[in-house]
C-alpha cells in the first residue's frame, strides 16, 4: 500500500509543477506519463531470496459479481 502512496505522490510532482499538464489531467485525451518500476530491498535477519519477482496484483482480491 505505501508504494502505491509514493508513485501517487511522485506523479503528483511531476504533473502538478507545468500548469499545462495539471489541466490535461482532467480531459479525456489520454496522458502519457512515465512507466513505474517498483524496486524492494530487504534488510532483514531472515533468509530471503537474492532475487524474487513480487507481482503487485497478488496484494488484490477479487470482488464476486454479485456484490456489485
Amino acid at each position: 500500500m505505501r508504494i502505491l502512496i509514493y508513485v501517487g505522490r511522485v506523479y503528483e510532482k511531476l504533473f502538478g509543477v507545468d500548469p499545462k499538464l495539471k489541466r490535461a489531467l482532467y480531459k479525456t485525451k489520454l496522458l502519457k506519463m512515465p512507466k513505474p518500476e517498483f524496486y524492494v530491498l530487504y534488510n532483514g535477519q531472515d533468509e530471503f531470496l537474492e532475487r524474487k519477482e513480487l507481482r503487485l496484483s497478488d496484494a488484490f482480491h477479487e470482488i464476486p459479481n454479485k456484490l456489485y
